[in-house]
């Protein structure tokens, strides 16, 4: 965490305090409307400083988009059969309900070259819904077929970590998890979240792909619905 980041003007922080940098990151994550306030003590080793009663240093809220990642799955971890199709999903009204409300908190989509095509085999465009920004990653696929879409040939975990810093809704990774895999090594996506299906396909599509580190979450929902599935949500605890 970098000390400049959240200090309200003026010098990083004041001569001889000490900052708890954890107690700095929870109040900020806590406080989703307020300035965040953290305690701070001042040290007497540190140069200018005598002791004395602590401090309460009032920060800069930082806002960062959320990414999230998920969508239904069969209970052995698989999108879709090897073939792509998805025969096997449940439908009900709660789950449009769910859908509803996810959407209304997204304006941008990130997705691999291969669940565009896949989307584009479906009889889609690539792209999605009203007011939301399709961008799709490849280095062989260069012209878009729409507005709301466009081509990125560069590093996927760079350039979504440009995306959080930006102003708007939440964003969404969409598809399998070969896009995801990167982008949880990189410690970019928030949020997770699946309709489990009371189904074992035996194979398909993985959702999560080998990666080169444990993976720490922390549930937040677990909602049985009537058609037999459970829908899950975690956020992802960051390194």
């Amino acid at each position: 965490m970098d000390r400049r980041t959240y200090c309200r003007g003026g010098p990083p922080w004041p001569p001889g305090v000490e900052v708890d940098l954890f107690a700095t990151r929870q109040a900020i994550t806590e406080s989703p409307i307020k300035p965040a306030i953290v305690i701070a003590k001042r040290s007497s080793l540190a140069p200018g400083g005598h002791g004395g009663p602590p401090l309460q240093l009032r920060l800069r809220r930082i806002f960062m988009r959320k990414v999230t990642f998920g969508g239904a799955n069969s209970l052995d971890n698989f999108f879709a059969r090897k073939d792509d199709s998805v025969d096997w999903l449940l439908w009900c009204k709660e789950v449009q309900q769910l859908m509803k409300d996810y959407w209304k908190n997204i304006d941008t989509v990130v997705m691999g070259r291969r669940t565009y095509e896949v989307a584009i085999k479906m009889g889609g465009d690539g792209g999605s819904g009203p007011g939301v920004k399709t961008y799709v990653f490849s280095r062989t696929i260069k012209k878009p077929r729409n507005k709301k879409l466009t081509f990125v040939d560069e590093d996927a975990a760079d350039f979504v970590r440009r995306l959080k810093q930006e102003k708007g809704k939440d964003i969404c990774v969409l598809g399998g998890g070969v896009l995801a895999k990167s982008l949880f090594e990189a410690d970019l996506i928030d949020e997770i979240g699946f309709n489990i299906h009371p189904v074992l396909l035996g194979s398909g599509i993985p959702i999560f792909y080998e990666m080169s580190r444990q993976i720490d979450l922390e549930l937040v929902k677990c909602q049985q619905l009537s058609n037999g599935c459970v829908v899950v949500t975690y956020n992802v605890k960051h390194m």
